[in-house]
C-alpha cells in the first residue's frame, strides 16, 4: 500500500497495546508509510503513531499494523464508508437502550 492510500480496517483482533495504539474495524485511516519486515508487509498510518521498538538487528523504528487488517478504498467511496458506520453505530446504541 502506497503513502496517502485510503484503507479501512477489516480485522481488529488481538492487538496486544493499549487502546489509544489500536485499529477499530470500520474506521478510515491514511497510510503514512510501509515496509517489509521478515516475510511480513506492515503500514503505518497518519492517525495512529506507535512508540519506536529497538530490533534484534540493532536498528529502531516504530511498529506497524500488519497490512491484513486493511482493504484499500477509493477516496470518493470515504463519505459512503462514513455512513454506514454513523448508521450501525446508531443501531447498536438503539439495541442496548
Amino acid at each position: 500500500m502506497q503513502k496517502g492510500t485510503f484503507v479501512i480496517c477489516v480485522d481488529d483482533s488481538e492487538q496486544f497495546v493499549t487502546a489509544d495504539l489500536c485499529v477499530r474495524k470500520g474506521q478510515i485511516y491514511t497510510v503514512r508509510d510501509s515496509y517489509t519486515f521478515l516475510l511480513f508487509h506492515a503500514v503505518l498510518l497518519e492517525e495512529i503513531r506507535r512508540p519506536e521498538m529497538l530490533h534484534f538487528e540493532g536498528s529502531s523504528h516504530e511498529v506497524g499494523f500488519l497490512s491484513f487488517r486493511f482493504r484499500p478504498i477509493d477516496p470518493e467511496e470515504i463519505s459512503i464508508f462514513r455512513e454506514i458506520v454513523e448508521i450501525t453505530n446508531l443501531v447498536s446504541e438503539g439495541s442496548h437502550g
